[in-house]
């Protein structure tokens, strides 16, 4: 068997150790029980966010999750084509078995997002202003399980939910 890897951050909690804690702070309550309490909070937010597109906004400034679009095509600057839109993976792959010199070629097929009018969306995480001033909030991430991810897009997909568009921020000094 082989040796245990050195983790880079030793400090991750699990959902045991917030028991723990609430178990030593709050109430005694067994884990099955806390571990269904949270499953249905957990439930309940991924059904906010996926199935009525709201914002969550965390306590103590923490961020929030929010759903944005914003919409991609292709551009050209300084005479040169640029497309930033993402690759139809299945499509090209398709071609690629049908087209030999599609595929000597790398030609790809991009995605158009038709079904909603360009729009590409994300379900976001947004750190504060407060946590980006403590090092270990900057490492912070949120993926969604398949699960909410899927039910998003089946719902973007029938246009139930709409989200705002991306907002640009422009940087200014003060001087």
């Amino acid at each position: 068997m082989s040796e245990q890897r050195e983790h880079k951050f030793k400090n991750s909690y699990s959902c045991k150790d917030y028991w723990r804690y609430y178990c030593k702070n709050c109430k005694q309550i067994p884990y099955e029980k806390y571990k269904e309490i949270l499953d249905f909070i957990m439930e309940q937010y991924s059904l906010l966010i996926s199935e009525k597109a709201m914002d969550i906004k965390f306590p103590y400034r923490l961020g929030q999750i929010r759903i944005r679009k914003h919409f991609k095509s292709p551009k050209f600057e300084d005479g040169e084509l640029i497309n930033n839109l993402p690759i139809n993976y299945k499509a090209t792959k398709e071609l690629w078995e049908s087209d030999p010199e599609a595929k000597k070629n790398r030609q790809v097929i991009y995605l158009l997002n038709q079904h909603s009018d360009g729009y590409m969306y994300q379900i976001r995480y947004t750190v504060s202003d407060i946590a980006n001033r403590y090092d270990k909030l900057r490492f912070l991430k949120y993926k969604p399980a398949r699960i909410m991810s899927r039910q998003f897009s089946k719902n973007i997909r029938e246009h139930k939910i709409d989200a705002l568009e991306q907002e640009k921020y422009e940087i200014c000094k003060i001087d």
